[in-house]
C-alpha cells in the first residue's frame, strides 16, 4: 500500500510540475468580458494592480456601466453594436453610476467646429464588439463612424491613449470637463 501512494504522490507532482511549466501565460485565462452583461456595471478596462487609473469606454453619459451580453450573443446570433461617447480614466466597477468627476476624451476626424447646443450629444460612435480587444492592462477598438482605431494602456500612477487616424484625415481631439460633473453621483 505504502508504494502505491508514493507512486500517487510522484504521479502527482510530475502532473503539476508539467501544468506549472506550460508555455501558456496565466494571464491568457484572463476573460476581460465576463461581468459587463446585464445591470453588474462592469467595465472592461485597462488597469494593472493597485493602480491610481482605470482607462475605459464610457458608453452612457450617466452611468459608468458597459453593457455587452456576451452569452445572449453566442445563443442568439447577435452581432451586438453600440455607442461609445468616450473614454476616461477613472471607472469604478459595480457602482452603477459614474464617479470621480471623470474628464472624458474622444478623438474625431470631422471637419469644423462642433455645435455648442448639440454637445455631448452630437460626439459619440458606433463600435462593434468584433473589432474591440480587452486584455488585463489594455483596451483597443475601432470607431466605425470615423474609422479610428483606439488603444487604452495603464502604469501604475497613468494611463496612456493611442489614435491612429485614417490616412489624410483631419485628426481632432474632444477634451469634455463637464462629463464627469454632470454624470457623477456625487
Amino acid at each position: 500500500m505504502r508504494r502505491i501512494v508514493n507512486y500517487g504522490v510522484l504521479v502527482f507532482m510530475a502532473c503539476t510540475f508539467i501544468s506549472c511549466n506550460s508555455r501558456k501565460n496565466k494571464i491568457d485565462y484572463v476573460d476581460c468580458m465576463i461581468g459587463t452583461g446585464g445591470d453588474s456595471n462592469l467595465i472592461p478596462v485597462a488597469s494593472v494592480p493597485y493602480g491610481m487609473v482605470q482607462l475605459g469606454p464610457d458608453m452612457a453619459l450617466n452611468n459608468s456601466g458597459y453593457k455587452y451580453d456576451k452569452a445572449s450573443r453566442h445563443i442568439y446570433g447577435m452581432d451586438e453594436t453600440t455607442r461609445i461617447f468616450g473614454f476616461s480614466h477613472t471607472h469604478m466597477s459595480g457602482c452603477g453610476c459614474g464617479d470621480f468627476k471623470d474628464i472624458m476624451f474622444f478623438p474625431l476626424n470631422t471637419e469644423g467646429l462642433l455645435d455648442a447646443n448639440e454637445f455631448p450629444a452630437q460626439v459619440h460612435s458606433e463600435f462593434s464588439h468584433e473589432q474591440e480587444e480587452a486584455e488585463p492592462g489594455y483596451y483597443k477598438v475601432n470607431l466605425l463612424d470615423s474609422d479610428i482605431d483606439v488603444e487604452l494602456t495603464a502604469t501604475k500612477r497613468c494611463g496612456m491613449h493611442q489614435y491612429v487616424y485614417p490616412a489624410g484625415a483631419s485628426q481632432q481631439l474632444v477634451i469634455d470637463l463637464k462629463h464627469g460633473h454632470n454624470a457623477g453621483c456625487t
